[in-house]
């Protein structure tokens, strides 16, 4: 057996991480069609979702999320390089009445602003300037989530469907030869004296590409960094702040075939690391990962085979399961964690803007002899509508 997964690792690493699939679904394109200069849409933006985790470890109990969010919005363009986008979103958990928020174990449920009622619900509010065809300033409201295209150790999938909307500024920049994703979201603001913690996240999503984008070959260095920031100087609590970092270099190597049922392979691999700043609230102070991913998309299916293998590796928003903190406490830890991952599905397009996905996945803890799994399915719906062309009065 031990040989058998150091031959796997070995041919994780002899290649290079791709985006996770299941984040490909659910990306937005910050393209502005010049044509669309004063235009009026209505867009309808909706993920319905159920997903089971059948979880036996100490990192991380089972539960199932099911529910739905919706952004009705109204979109308008000012000019050919600008978008202003005003909504309002709702989440709803089936049979919930309340919703505290998420946190980690390191931060007491009492510090969290909980929202009562039977939606979450905040403000979608987007200005959008693109000087150039490839560059995105974006204020209010970002391209989150998936967009970043951030890895698993880094980002959990799953918060597609459970996070808010994130909020602050964001450069993006896309050429053949970089992509790069900038932000700062703001999670949690406080005024003096408030009872919660201040939240921001800080993050980077970069790829390097070395290939031209006609060769059917492309050979890609991503580095991503995410830090989280709990802990105000204005607020009564006595929690003090925390300060995380995680970071990832890595090589992918992609080769797309472009043929109508084998779309494309891909091979990569990351070497992460994290870090806790100043304040040593944490058990780790630093950590490090490797993180192997093999990758096939054959439409409408995707196969994954991976391994990750760490030690006192901590990230805020990663998948717990990839953890050696628990997320349900600060006491259970598990300094190095050896864990295989298998992931299958599939995600088809109905009609136009609408879309229905399953999958299924599997994290085996090899240090621990244990089996995590998940599985769930969901339906996407992303329409624009197109209302009138606005005239600026002088």
């Amino acid at each position: 057996m031990n040989r058998l997964f150091w031959c796997v690792w070995f041919l994780l690493l002899s290649g290079g991480v791709a985006g996770q699939m299941q984040q490909k679904w659910f990306i937005s394109d910050p393209k502005i069609d010049p044509e669309r200069s004063r235009d009026l849409l209505l867009e309808i933006d909706n993920a319905d979702f159920f997903k089971n985790n059948e979880y036996v470890s100490e990192i991380s109990k089972g539960y199932t999320l099911g529910g739905f969010w919706i952004i009705p919005k109204l979109v308008y363009f000012p000019s050919k390089n600008t978008k202003l986008e005003f909504g309002w979103y709702l989440l709803q958990y089936l049979g919930a009445n309340h919703y505290p928020a998420p946190s980690p174990a390191i931060v007491p449920d009492s510090l969290n602003a909980s929202h009562p009622g039977k939606f979450r619900n905040k403000a979608f509010l987007r200005i959008q300037w693109s000087p150039l065809p490839d560059f995105h300033v974006v204020l209010g409201s970002l391209y989150g989530g998936a967009n970043h295209g951030l890895i698993e150790p880094l980002y959990q999938w799953e918060r597609y469907f459970s996070a808010n909307p994130e909020d602050g500024v964001q450069l993006l920049y896309k050429r053949p030869s970089l992509k790069a994703d900038l932000w700062i979201n703001w999670q949690s603001f406080i005024f003096k004296n408030d009872p919660y913690l201040e939240q921001f996240v800080i993050g980077l999503s970069s790829e390097f590409i070395f290939t031209r984008p006609e060769k059917n070959w492309q050979l890609s260095m991503p580095i991503q960094f995410l830090g989280k920031h709990f802990g105000g100087q204005i607020d009564k609590t006595d929690f003090g702040t925390v300060s995380v970092g995680n970071g990832a270099v890595g090589f992918k190597a992609e080769r797309n075939f472009g043929r109508k049922f084998l779309n494309s392979f891909s091979a990569s691999a990351y070497g992460l690391f994290y870090s806790e700043l100043g304040s040593r609230k944490l058990p780790y102070s630093t950590g490090n990962g490797m993180f192997g991913l093999l990758e096939l998309d054959a439409n409408p299916f995707f196969v994954h085979l991976g391994y990750w293998s760490s030690c006192q590796f901590i990230s805020i928003e990663g998948e717990p399961l990839l953890q050696s903190l628990s997320y349900m406490d600060n006491h259970t830890l598990f300094r190095n964690r050896e864990v295989a991952l298998v992931k299958a599905g599939f995600n088809k397009e109905i009609c136009k803007g609408l879309s229905i996905g399953a999958y299924f996945e599997g994290y085996y803890v090899r240090n621990q002899s244990e089996f995590n799994y998940t599985y769930g399915v969901h339906m996407r719906f992303n329409q624009q509508f197109f209302l009138k062309k606005l005239k600026i009065v002088d």
